[in-house]
């Protein structure tokens, strides 16, 4: 197994995004910004607008329109998780044992949290139907946009759960680089796979840098989906403008999910899809 190191250092050096590359905005892509700046203003309009009007979901058919316009809601999903059962399974030694063998230590809390989230992730970057509606081949390299897409969505939403919230994201993180690496492994890579592996985190960086840009106001998100995920020459900018939509509405279902259902992994992104 190759380990790659902190999701807040992440290969600053190594993967050199470019060559003028603002480490702090870096920093900002994980480590996260504060509600007054120009970024969450831009995310409150966002949310904001798709709670009144929806939008727009160009290239997309009338069953899998929902997704796209409805108005936002909460994530939560019951989802089944190692809980211990109350009554005979909580006997006194069974809750000794759990106690001694760390169960209810925060780490082990965040960590059974950070693996259920990326559960999410998983679930969605499998969902055949998502891919067709927003234009996609399901091959490994949209698998992998749709992935990176959806950890930068949980990323982007930690962002406001603090401390606990950093080291949620920061395994959940790591998740995802196991994850991609058994991909990588699955579909034949076997010469240079260190390479292949750190040019996959220098494009998840890159693309994460757009879309928080995009969020600043500084291009359309259709645009930096255009770029990083359908290709300058697809001619596929109305399906990019629907992917912009659906991730819109996603931001804003985030943002009302519950922290504690979002900490515990107890949700799943919208399947409104055919």
């Amino acid at each position: 197994m190759i380990r790659r190191g902190s999701v807040f250092i992440a290969r600053v050096t190594h993967c050199q995004l470019r060559a003028n590359c603002d480490l702090a905005r870096l920093a900002a892509v994980t480590q996260g910004l504060p509600e007054g700046s120009q970024t969450w203003s831009q995310l409150h309009s966002w949310t904001r607008g798709f709670a009144t009007s929806g939008a727009s979901a160009g290239g997309t058919t009338s069953s899998s329109a929902a997704v796209f316009t409805s108005k936002p809601q909460t994530l939560e999903f019951d989802r089944p998780v190692e809980v211990p059962q109350e009554g005979v399974e909580q006997s006194w030694w069974k809750k000794w044992a759990l106690v001694a063998g760390g169960y209810y230590s925060k780490e082990s809390r965040l960590l059974r949290g950070a693996r259920h989230a990326y559960e999410a992730v998983t679930e969605q970057a499998g969902n055949t139907a998502l891919y067709e509606a927003i234009g996609l081949e399901k091959r490994f390299a949209h698998e992998y946009s749709i992935l990176c897409i959806h950890v930068w969505l949980l990323l982007l939403r930690l962002r406001q759960e603090g401390k606990e919230g950093a080291e949620l994201a920061q395994m959940m993180y790591e998740d995802f680089q196991e994850d991609v690496e058994m991909r990588v492994r699955a579909s034949g890579v076997k010469v240079r796979l260190g390479h292949h592996l750190k040019e996959l985190e220098k494009s998840f960086y890159g693309s994460s840098m757009a879309f928080d840009q995009a969020l600043e106001g500084k291009e359309e998100l259709s645009a930096a989906l255009v770029r990083n995920v359908y290709g300058e020459e697809s001619g596929l900018q109305a399906q990019a403008s629907s992917l912009a939509n659906y991730i819109k509405r996603e931001i804003a279902c985030l943002k009302i999910t519950p922290t504690e259902a979002l900490m515990t992994g107890k949700f799943r992104f919208s399947s409104g899809l055919p």
